[in-house]
Formats: C-alpha cells, sequence, structure tokens
C-alpha cells in the first residue's frame, strides 16, 4: 500500500494503491496544499494516512456531533432564564422549600400532601431559594441530564467509538420529555440519573469480578434515585433481583453460590433502603407509613384520615369511565394517547423508540469484529 503525490494543474493530488499488482484501481483525491508542501514526493508511509485530511468523514461527524450537542446546550440554557411558570414546581417542588425556609426547618404541612414524598433534589433548590433565585434550581434539574448524558457517553465510548457514544449522549439529550423536563424546575432527571448510575455499576460490579465496591456504588445510588421520588421504587424491586441473576450466571451452578448470591441481593437493598430511610422515617413519625401517601391503606388499615379510600383502578372506572381492558393497556397507551396536563391521559407521552429500541437488547450481537475495528478507528 503507498501513496504517489502528483501535481496536476498546480494543485496537489494523491494516488493511493494498494499494490503494484492489485486489481483495485487507485483512488485520485485531492490534497489540501498545506499537508502537500511538507510531504515528501514519492511514497508515503501508512502511517501518514491517519492525518484528518485524510479521513476527513470521521473527524466531521465528530465535530458535528460537538457542534450539535453543544448548540443544544445553550439553547436549553436560553430557554432556562426565565422565571418558573410550570405547575408543579410553583406548587410542589419550589413551594415547599420556601415553606420550610420560613418555617427555620422542615416541618410537617397536612394541607399539602406531597410534601410527604422524599426530596432528595428539592433540599439542593434551598440554597438559591435562600438568596431569592427560583431560576438556578432549573439549571441545577438541567445538570442531572448532563451527567446522565456523560454516564451515556462513557459506557458506549468503551463499547463502541466516540462518534456513536456522542451519538447516544446527543439522542438522550435530544429527547422532547428530556428537553421539556431540562428548562422546569423538577426532579425527574434526577431520577433519572440515579437510576442509570445504579445500573451501569451493577454492571460494572458484574464486568470486575463480583468486587463489593461497585454493588455499594450501585446500592447507594439506588438509594439516592428512592430518596428523590417514589417512581423509583420499581427500580428499585428489578435492580435488587437482578443482582442476584447477575452473580448466578458467573458462577458454577451449586448451592453455595445460590447462597451468595441472595447475599449480594440483601446487601445491595439493605444499603439501598439505609440511604432511603431518613425519609421513611420522617414519613413513620408523621403519619405511621414510611411511604406516606402509597400503600396507607396497609399501613393504618383503621384509617388515618390521610389520603383517599379510591384505588387506582376505581379511579379509573367511576371518574374517567375507562374499561377494563383500557386500563391494562395503559403501559402501551402512555406512548400514543398521551396529553400534557392531564391526568386521565397520563398528563403527557412517551416517546415510541422507547418502546420499540429496547426489543433489539435482546437479539444476540452480530459482526463483534467490525464493532472492534471500528473501535481502533474512534
Amino acid at each position: 500500500m503507498f501513496l504517489n503525490i502528483t501535481l496536476i494543474r498546480d494543485e496537489p493530488f494523491f494516488l493511493l494503491s494498494f499494490s503494484p499488482n492489485s486489481e483495485l484501481p487507485g483512488r485520485l483525491l485531492h490534497l489540501p496544499p498545506h499537508f502537500a508542501a511538507g510531504a515528501p514526493q514519492g511514497r508515503l508511509s501508512v502511517g501518514s494516512l491517519r492525518s484528518p485530511w485524510l479521513w476527513p468523514s470521521g473527524q466531521w461527524t465528530r465535530r458535528g456531533l460537538w457542534v450539535a450537542i453543544i448548540s443544544l446546550v445553550l439553547l436549553v440554557g436560553v430557554m432556562a432564564v426565565v422565571p418558573p411558570v410550570s405547575r408543579d414546581a410553583l406548587t410542589h417542588h419550589l413551594a415547599v422549600p420556601k415553606l420550610y425556609l420560613q418555617h427555620g426547618g422542615m416541618v410537617e404541612i397536612p394541607a399539602i400532601e406531597f410534601s410527604y414524598y422524599p426530596m432528595n433534589l428539592d433540599l439542593l433548590y434551598l440554597l438559591p431559594l435562600f438568596f431569592g433565585n427560583d431560576i438556578l434550581p432549573k439549571f441545577i434539574h438541567f445538570a442531572f441530564a448532563l451527567a446522565t448524558a456523560g454516564l451515556i457517553f462513557g459506557y458506549l465510548r468503551r463499547r463502541t467509538t466516540v462518534n456513536l457514544a456522542l451519538a447516544g449522549a446527543l439522542f438522550f439529550l435530544s429527547l422532547p420529555v428530556i428537553v421539556k423536563l431540562s428548562v422546569t424546575v423538577y426532579v425527574d432527571l434526577g431520577l433519572i440519573f440515579f437510576t442509570t448510575w445504579s445500573l451501569l455499576s451493577l454492571l460494572r460490579w458484574r464486568a470486575t469480578g463480583f468486587q463489593a465496591r461497585e454493588l455499594a456504588i450501585a446500592a447507594v445510588a439506588c438509594g439516592l434515585a428512592l430518596g428523590t421520588k417514589y417512581n423509583a421504587l420499581p427500580a428499585f424491586l428489578l435492580l435488587a433481583f437482578l443482582v442476584p441473576v447477575l452473580f448466578v450466571r458467573n458462577q458454577p451452578q451449586n448451592a453455595l453460590a445460590s447462597k451468595k448470591a441472595v447475599l449480594w441481593g440483601a446487601c445491595f437493598a439493605s444499603i439501598a433502603l439505609a440511604v432511603f430511610s431518613p425519609w421513611m422515617i420522617r414519613n413513620l413519625i408523621w403519619t405511621g407509613n414510611p411511604l406516606y401517601p402509597l400503600y396507607d391503606g396497609l399501613f393504618n388499615p383503621g384509617g388515618s384520615g390521610h389520603g383517599s379510600s379510591l384505588g387506582p383502578w376505581a379511579i379509573r372506572k367511576l371518574v374517567y369511565g375507562e374499561t377494563w381492558w383500557e386500563t391494562l393497556l395503559i403501559p402501551l397507551r402512555v406512548f400514543f394517547q398521551g396529553q400534557d396536563d392531564l391526568p386521565q391521559l397520563f398528563d403527557g407521552r412517551l416517546n415510541p423508540l422507547l418502546l420499540i429500541l429496547p426489543i433489539f437488547a435482546f437479539f444476540p450481537r452480530i459482526n463483534r469484529g467490525k464493532i472492534g475495528q471500528a473501535q481502533g478507528q474512534g
């Protein structure tokens, strides 16, 4: 494989050939003048082919992805520098911390049911609110989206190429629901960050030979997710069951391995619940229910005066007039029928790609050699 440089009408070109006897024709391409000026006439080493001028596609793709990410971040920043107007921000995520500031500490507010929710991120909003700034909490919330994009980039970078890793981060940041959340004072982006961090730490726990440190990091992240929003409860259960599954699949099938797997799962759950425990203790003291207002009928069967006696199935039937099959199809309907600010239609719509793309995770990997080659070029 060699490179010949020549001049055609005073413009530098190079002819790339694979061998003198190769049946593949040479390729005549334009060579930038400043590159040719320092290049010797005749054959060049293959190493010179690594110049970004000779392979502009990967470099320009990477630059384009960076430009898209930076432009998106700047656009979100521009949209965020206005006072908050979203309903949940004004009645919950900013209102409750302001009441805590007025009372000089955390106090029970029975008139506001969601004041019993876990408030890891809401407590971060206390500092800017103390100085009278209700815009900075938007950027605190947006920072968790950027941190999640960083986790995605790091995970993909170790397995694919830089360009694909950047594309993954850009895909996440450009999701409509992420863009909308990035300019509001909510807590959902914190929930996404902590659950993603926990899952990736579990995968790293398996890859590093089941080191206790990685499991502890995953459990702490899961506990922080629980302390951010109750929606992390399903993720906690799934991750807690995933721990023994990951361990057993990489160990000899015997009774000792099964016992160790259960022990690892118990350790994960214990650490996560310990991190979450301050919020459970608070609610247990105030209401007798550590997960209030969830499962209040279980913890206070005699009735505590808190909450409603109607369950979600009864509400869907009596309030919204839904049939049983419409209620069962909610996990699919939320991708197609959702509408903002309408509780009957789930207060939002999820991107259908989030339903379709995970299917490909169950397909066996193919062309690993090609991926390895791409890593070398990325």
